[in-house]
């Protein structure tokens, strides 16, 4: 007996569709037409989006040409990882400085966690941080074992060699997921491409934070969703360790649990299951959620810290900050001081929701719209993922003249000379994955349905997330991996579509399956 009945999984996926279009278009024309629009944390070469986005697709029909003429060398493939790897340390070596933020109070205190100085502990920032716990912790375990191999002092580069080991990984896996979903050697080969210039070109792994320690969880969970086995057995031990990546992944990085969210959703409303093997799945989710949620809280509540539970922020308050005009949605110093003035927390929410209120109400419908648009730019039109935007972001540069760290310094730095080529280049493919995204509306659902039809709730449950609550266009870089790959499927559903015309006679093979080069 099936669970549901086909009638649901079908308007389910035809509502889907519509809701990811409707938002992933109107982002799109949002991005490509904000030059008329001032917003807090805009890029200032944003303004030329549709030169990026003409330049960013020429480049990728060169790239296409130029790759259906090589052939790989399947050897040197395998060894790219490693290369990639051990050349990114070279580049992290070169430029990594401590920032003032939250990644400094994070690792100020998984110091002292590890040279077990509880006294020092900043148990205000915890008690309104505690998802911040978990991650300060696993930090904690990284510093002692830097210093049991003898490299006490270079523990912050010790975290970013690990944080650089989860790029690389993240890569593997955009890789792999694509191959499996495409069937297509190039289009897998592209996908690879997408990875190394947004994310292993980024910045973001020196910096000691979740975002970067958090990348691989979305992708992770992806990745185990489409290796389906055909052992019964090994599909249910991969459904438990699909949970666990979730609960592991929402304790480092909250909104990292969307993904989990929408294979909820699929399995409920769109897949087709038996109703005793839907009960034994629920069964062991449950059981799994409850200890691995069980061995989270455990660390935590072990760790050493004294926390306040009147003193923690909650949703409301973000919520709250959300809808400031300041920052159009971002970080407001206001927001947080005057959340944090009110001791209790019943209090503190009544007041935040009130404020909240207030301010749609100032907003009226019109109004509310315009700060939405400009929430919406906040987030998506910086292929940067709003680098170098958090407090004093170069809080202390380490000394160092060689030429990389010259180079790399002015690529990546506030002051660098070349900035505006590491803008150009990650904006022009950001805008470019976001066409490439709308192409999947196209797919042929019959075909690995569920995985598609997931991958557009997990970006419309990204866009409802950002644009609720604060505004941070760096919560995008821990779904990056997602926007790839779809945007990789997207590529291959315009070629099935488009691949009859005499114009694209030269690209014919890339919206088949079973290519292999």
């Amino acid at each position: 007996m099936l669970y549901k009945i086909d009638f649901i999984s079908k308007w389910t996926t035809y509502f889907l569709k519509f809701l990811f279009f409707s938002i992933y278009f109107t982002v799109l024309l949002l991005c490509l037409f904000s030059f008329r629009i001032d917003y807090a944390y805009k890029l200032g070469i944003s303004d030329y989006n549709l030169i990026w986005l003409t330049f960013g697709m020429l480049s990728l029909i060169l790239v296409i040409l130029v790759l259906k003429n090589i052939k790989i060398n399947k050897k040197l493939f395998k060894l790219l990882p490693l290369i990639l790897f051990l050349l990114q340390l070279v580049l992290l070596s070169s430029y990594f400085f401590i920032t003032n933020w939250d990644a400094l109070e994070i690792f100020n205190n998984a110091v002292e966690l590890a040279n077990k100085n509880f006294s020092n502990l900043n148990n205000d920032y915890y008690s309104m941080y505690p998802n911040n716990i978990f991650i300060t912790v696993i930090y904690s375990k990284l510093i002692e074992w830097a210093t049991f191999f003898g490299y006490s002092e270079d523990s912050l580069f010790f975290i970013l060699s690990i944080q650089s080991v989860i790029n690389v990984i993240t890569g593997i896996l955009i890789y792999t997921v694509t191959k499996k979903i495409t069937q297509n050697q190039m289009l897998s080969c592209i996908a690879y491409l997408f990875y190394i210039i947004l994310l292993w070109f980024s910045p973001w792994t020196s910096i000691p934070y979740s975002d970067s320690f958090g990348l691989f969880f979305p992708i992770l969970m992806l990745y185990l969703y489409v290796m389906e086995s055909s052992n019964v057995f090994l599909n249910y031990l991969r459904v438990a360790f699909i949970v666990f990546v979730s609960i592991i992944g929402y304790a480092i990085k909250p909104h990292s649990i969307i993904l989990a969210i929408g294979l909820v959703i699929i399995t409920l409303f769109v897949k087709n299951i038996k109703f005793s093997k839907l009960l034994l799945t629920i069964g062991i989710v449950v059981v799994t959620a409850f200890c691995t949620r069980l061995f989270v809280t455990s660390v935590n509540n072990n760790a050493g810290f004294s926390l306040n539970p009147e003193a923690g922020m909650t949703y409301h308050h973000f919520f709250k900050m959300g809808l400031n005009t300041v920052t159009d949605g971002g970080y407001s110093a206001k927001d947080f001081y005057e959340s944090t003035g009110i001791n209790n927390k019943n209090e503190r929410q009544k007041n935040d929701i009130a404020i909240a209120k207030e301010r749609i109400r100032v907003f009226g419908g019109w109004g509310l719209v315009k700060h939405q648009i400009k929430k919406t730019l906040n987030n998506f039109n910086d292929g940067t993922f709003a680098w170098g935007r958090e407090g004093s972001f170069f809080f202390e540069i380490f000394e160092n003249d060689s030429f990389i760290a010259m180079l790399t310094r002015n690529l990546y730095y506030d002051t660098g000379q070349y900035r505006y080529i590491f803008e150009g280049i990650t904006q022009t493919l950001w805008i470019v994955i976001l066409m490439l995204i709308l192409g999947t509306v196209f797919y042929n659902t019959s075909e690995n349905k569920e995985v598609v039809i997931l991958l557009w709730i997990t970006l419309i449950g990204v866009f409802l997330f950002e644009s609720l609550f604060e505004s941070r266009a760096r919560y995008i870089y821990t779904y990056s991996p997602i926007f790839i790959v779809l945007s990789v499927i997207g590529l291959q559903t315009i070629f099935q579509k488009l691949d009859k015309l005499p114009l694209l006679m030269k690209f014919r093979g890339l919206g088949e399956k079973n290519e292999q080069k």
